[in-house]
């Protein structure tokens, strides 16, 4: 994510996911969806040498059926 008072802080965001029912976590899953499943998001968020500040920015879950 980028500061919107000076764009050259960044801070970085880890994501992971865990599948609520087995407990299997991590930055990638393969479950199988029999009628409906919930995955949680959470995300870490860690910056080196930034202020504080307005960070904003997004992030991309890619989810294929095979």
């Amino acid at each position: 994510m980028i500061s919107k008072e000076n764009p050259d802080n960044k801070i970085y965001s880890e994501l992971k996911l865990a599948d609520d029912s087995t407990g299997q976590s991590g930055k990638e899953l393969k479950v199988t969806i029999d009628d409906i499943k919930t995955i949680s998001v959470s995300s870490h968020i860690q910056g080196e040498n930034t202020a504080a500040g307005s960070y904003h920015g997004s992030a991309w879950l890619i989810s294929p059926f095979d």
